[in-house]
């Protein structure tokens, strides 16, 4: 095993690809309340998607998707890291195009804190 197979960014990839680990970031713009989320291929591929779309339609059909009766749950979440800066986990249940129902388990903490400012946050178009 190399040492540096870690900074491996390909090898990196492929695992986080085999164990269907997507990764995002949400960014919201605080002069637009518009919310759009970044996703790696994997993460592209766990929300059904088969090429890139913008990141704004990539976060409406992210947030379209989750199950409404957790979607309070999913903004308290959000909203905890935001007000605590700590990593926080959600668990929800998504609708995806092809499976149906599906349980997701995310974490995410909140990168900058430039967010705070905007006083619609916890709309659900416009969090981060």
């Amino acid at each position: 095993m190399e040492d540096n197979m870690f900074e491996d960014v390909n090898w990196l990839h492929g695992i986080l690809e085999f164990s269907s680990t997507g990764l995002w970031k949400i960014i919201t713009d605080n002069n637009t309340g518009i919310s759009g989320m970044y996703a790696s291929q994997s993460m592209l591929k766990l929300l059904g998607l088969k090429q890139r779309i913008s990141p704004e339609a990539c976060y409406e059909h992210w947030w379209d998707n989750i199950e409404e009766e957790f979607r309070d749950y999913v903004l308290d979440a959000v909203g905890q890291m935001i007000k605590t800066g700590e990593q926080k986990e959600v668990q929800y249940i998504w609708n995806h195009p092809k499976l149906g129902k599906i349980f997701v388990r995310c974490s995410g903490k909140l990168e900058k804190n430039e967010i705070r400012s905007n006083p619609n946050l916890l709309n659900p178009n416009e969090f981060a």
